[in-house]
């Protein structure tokens, strides 16, 4: 692994970043230079030379774009929030279908199942630390339960219902 100096011969602020996280991490980061990467938007494929940099036990791999930039999977985060509001009401071979026929992107079902499982799962992880304020009402609510079952006898079946308050 070589390290990668900038043209100037001075590291960017991007760069002294990425190596002091990976050494918050534990780790004494190296810049592993740049690396072409195809990334989803909504208007099409764009392949981008990212910087990338690694721990020196050859562990986590970190690019300041994929963090900073909100990255999923290789969707940016309009394209990942377009597919999985399409992915909740349609199916993905409609959703595929939907995307080569009305905005000229053709994607792999494969991609867009991967894409909305990251998806959901963020949303789970951020749901856990979401708190809901209930509401302060002015009355008690009174508790209303209503079940519908059958009588026992086989010659009538005729439903019955219990209310109770």
């Amino acid at each position: 692994m070589k390290q990668v100096r900038l043209p100037q011969g001075k590291p960017s602020n991007s760069l002294i970043q990425m190596v002091a996280r990976l050494r918050g991490l534990g780790h004494p980061g190296r810049v592993k230079g740049h690396c072409l990467k195809p990334y989803q938007t909504p208007y099409g494929i764009v392949e981008i030379n990212r910087h990338v940099c690694q721990s020196s036990s050859s562990g986590t791999t970190l690019c300041p774009l994929e963090v900073d930039g909100r990255v999923i999977v290789t969707a940016t985060p309009r394209f990942a929030k377009q597919i999985s509001h399409k992915y909740a009401e349609m199916s993905s071979l409609r959703l595929v279908a939907d995307l080569q026929e009305n905005h000229g992107r053709s994607v792999h079902r494969s991609f867009v199942q991967t894409l909305s499982e990251a998806v959901g799962s963020n949303a789970l992880l951020k749901e856990e630390t979401w708190h809901y304020q209930t509401p302060k009402l002015s009355m008690p609510v009174a508790t209303l339960s209503v079940e519908k079952s059958f009588s026992a006898s086989a010659q009538a079946r005729k439903p019955m219902m219990f209310v109770s308050i």
